[in-house]
């Protein structure tokens, strides 16, 4: 787990894994097309700056999972979308 990140319970982490997965398929789908030159311009590099601000509308949607810090909101989004580059590319 990550420094400044907390989760209170196993079905909490699912449940803000689900929220978090539905909040990125919808809202962060509509950003990113909203933001699309945005992406272009700075090589990808805007989508992580896209993916903190989902990370943290989750954390203040849901109560039982808690970030410290928007220092900390951004490397968690840095961590998830570096994981999921990687895993896009992998299938």
């Amino acid at each position: 787990m990550l420094p400044g990140v907390s989760v209170d319970s196993y079905g909490t982490a699912l449940l803000e894994t689900s929220i978090y997965g539905f909040i990125n398929e919808t809202l962060g789908a509509t950003l990113k097309l909203l933001s699309l030159p945005f992406v272009i311009l700075t090589l990808s590099v805007f989508l992580i700056v896209i993916d903190t601000f989902l990370l943290w509308l989750t954390d203040k949607i849901l109560g039982n999972f808690e970030i410290d810090d928007h220092g900390t909101t951004f490397i968690a989004a840095l961590l998830i979308t570096s994981t999921d580059t990687l895993l896009a590319q992998s299938f």
